[in-house]
């Protein structure tokens, strides 16, 4: 009778803990949605309403406002200026991250300290805030001439995505299983081998990773985008809501319908290579 009353008391408290753990994660994901709700919310209220600080669902939806971000927004000129520069960051990014970070994962230079370094140097990157180097980055901008030109995005992002790049990709590295390599050198396999043929397969998720994380972030990007580029055949599709911002007034339903607009690309994207995201960076590289 004892032991019954033992498992009972068992099984309770995990039914317990299963439950508040599911009531944790659905508040989170509430919690998540409500700035995206928010923003269908707004996109589909008169901008009048909104003004006056109208918190009720409106009358009738103002699907207007999705007229409005598609009639005053260049889509094509703006993607195609993204694209550009997403393509060349981050074929940079992927050059550069990945010889890198297999430099400082896998070479050992004297007691090995100076790879220490270096891997240190790049993380601290990760705490300097981006507003702290507009002006810099304006000034060189425009001492090189490339002032309003997409080249004045392309190399800040380059440089801005090395701290989380490396620290991602080092981890992934570090996580491959010394065996593994050991028998591939033993097979005559040469450094370039070793990391395009052993290494790079079994870090894919991470690389994946690194690409959506990239992707986004030039995607989203607006406060170098909007100080560096001004002239509309070369600005962002991160700029596009803020063309809804006037000196006197702003149209925030426009605004919030053309955030939902550029927020469909992005989930797409994440949706396809999500798994990639959460793979296990060295499943199957070691048989049982």
């Amino acid at each position: 009778m004892g032991e019954r009353n033992t498992e009972r008391t068992y099984k309770r408290k995990i039914m317990l803990k299963r439950t508040a753990c599911e009531v944790v994660l659905a508040i989170s994901i509430v919690l998540m949605l409500v700035p995206f709700l928010g923003i269908l919310y707004l996109s589909v209220k008169p901008n009048a309403e909104i003004l006056a600080g109208n918190l009720s669902l409106p009358l009738a939806a103002e699907w207007a406002n999705y007229a409005k971000a598609l009639s005053a927004i260049d889509f094509v000129t703006m993607i195609r200026n993204t694209m550009i520069v997403a393509v060349i960051t981050i074929a940079a990014e992927f050059v550069l991250g990945i010889t890198g970070s297999f430099a400082i994962s896998r070479f050992k230079i004297g007691t090995g300290k100076l790879q220490r370094f270096f891997y240190v140097y790049f993380i601290i990157g990760i705490i300097i805030p981006v507003f702290v180097l507009i002006y810099p980055v304006y000034k060189m901008n425009f001492m090189l001439g490339t002032l309003d030109t997409l080249w004045a995005v392309i190399l800040p992002y380059i440089g801005w995505s090395a701290p989380m790049n490396t620290m991602l990709l080092v981890s992934a590295f570090n996580n491959i299983p010394d065996t593994l390599e050991e028998a591939a050198v033993i097979d005559g396999c040469g450094t370039f081998r070793l990391l395009t043929q052993i290494d790079m397969p079994i870090i894919r998720p991470a690389i994946t990773t690194m690409l959506i994380i990239n992707f986004l972030a030039i995607w989203n990007e607006f406060a170098v985008s909007v100080i560096m580029l001004t002239s509309p055949e070369v600005q962002t599709i991160s700029l596009a809501s803020a063309k809804f911002v006037g000196i006197h007034t702003t149209d925030y339903g426009a605004m919030a319908a053309a955030v939902v607009l550029l927020s469909i690309p992005q989930v797409a994207v994440f949706s396809m290579f999500q798994k990639y995201v959460t793979a296990d960076m060295t499943a199957g590289a070691v048989k049982e």
